[in-house]
C-alpha cells in the first residue's frame, strides 16, 4: 500500500480545489523536488526512509513545498488574424 495514497496527493488538503490536474502532473513535480533533493541535499521534512523521491512525496503530501502552474500557451493565430494584421501594416505605410 502507497502511503500517501495518490488521491491524497492529487486532492491535498481541500478535494473542492485539487492541487494537480492530473496524475502525470503530480510526477512531474515529486520528480522535479526528488531532482532538487538529490542536488542540494535539503529536505523539509522527516521521513523514514532517505530516498528522494519518497521524500519529496512527503513533502507534497504535507503541503511543505508549493508549485507554480504554467500558464497555457497562447492559441496560433488563425490565417484571418495575420491577413488583418498584414492589411493594417499596408494601409498604414500608404498613409505615411
Amino acid at each position: 500500500m502507497i502511503d500517501p495514497s495518490v488521491k491524497k496527493l492529487m486532492e491535498g488538503s481541500n478535494p473542492e480545489n485539487p492541487r494537480f490536474e492530473s496524475r502525470y502532473s503530480l510526477v512531474i513535480a515529486a520528480a522535479k523536488r526528488a531532482r532538487e533533493i538529490c542536488k542540494t541535499g535539503v529536505s523539509f521534512t522527516e521521513c523514514k526512509s532517505n530516498k528522494p523521491v519518497t521524500v519529496a512525496v512527503n513533502e507534497i503530501a504535507e503541503n511543505k513545498i508549493s508549485f507554480k502552474k504554467k500558464a497555457p500557451k497562447s492559441e496560433a493565430m488563425s490565417m484571418d488574424m495575420l491577413l488583418n494584421m498584414y492589411l493594417e501594416e499596408d494601409r498604414n505605410k500608404k498613409a505615411q
